[in-house]
């Protein structure tokens, strides 16, 4: 009983360190707190021992329901991030390791858009965000940063976008549809995570026609986050 006791001392200690890493300092003292008060009810001795195997399974499994489903910094608890993982494989805008760019990549400032349909706080800003890169702030419905590309080689490129996302925001926050002058449409389903900065996205492959083509990003709906991109490039499929 004695080793399962100290097993139960040290999972709960690892918790709340667990706690201060991925957590903010009022979720860290909350789930010290709720890890007190366990210790507390189930006491047994001074020293709040649990001494029966029904109190010692109860505090394990409440570690362990605590792990899994308490949200980590990312904003998804790791159970959502499980299953997040395993319902996304597949989706056109699911990230990948960025390659080196292929000879053709065009590569496209975001502060080069013009703008329409803005009623509220989107923008195009010629503020260095990145490497001397401006931004595509669009953050009502039918809000558009609309850019004309000039293609050398018609043929199929993948777009990728540079994007900004705080996991401050509901999946779908930041969602958007780019139409393409080829009549080719792709959506940009947002799912909602902690890119410390900017993050590269591939949406899919599309054909573009040889000389100019125009490529429009559109907010989907009026939430509380905004699309925000830095760049994106089109790299030519060999």
């Amino acid at each position: 009983m004695l080793s399962l006791n100290v097993a139960i001392y040290v999972a709960g200690l690892a918790t709340v360190i667990w706690s201060g890493v991925e957590h903010k300092p009022f979720i860290t003292s909350l789930i010290a707190a709720v890890w007190l008060a366990l210790f507390l009810v189930l006491k047994k001795t001074k020293l709040g021992i649990p001494q029966t195997m029904a109190s010692s399974a109860f505090v394990l499994v409440a570690t362990v329901v605590t792990i899994l489903t308490v949200p980590t910094k990312d904003g998804n608890s790791i159970l959502k991030n499980i299953f997040s993982n395993a319902t996304t494989t597949g989706q056109a805008n699911v990230e990948k390791v960025e390659t080196p760019d292929l000879d053709g990549t065009i590569v496209v400032d975001g502060k080069t858009g013009v703008l329409s349909n803005a009623v509220g706080m989107s923008n195009i800003s010629d503020i260095e965000r990145d490497n001397g890169h401006g931004e595509a702030y669009l953050a009502e419905k039918g809000a558009t940063a609309t850019y004309t590309v000039e293609i050398a080689t018609a043929g199929t490129y993948r777009l990728w976008v540079k994007l900004s996302d705080d996991a401050q925001h509901l999946d779908g926050s930041r969602s958007a549809t780019i139409a393409l002058s080829t009549a080719q449409t792709i959506n940009y389903s947002h799912i909602s995570e902690d890119t410390r900065g900017w993050k590269w996205y591939d949406l899919g492959s599309t054909t573009l026609a040889a000389g100019q083509n125009s490529i429009a990003f559109t907010k989907d709906q009026t939430t509380s986050a905004a699309y925000v991109m830095n760049q994106f490039k089109f790299v030519p499929v060999k």
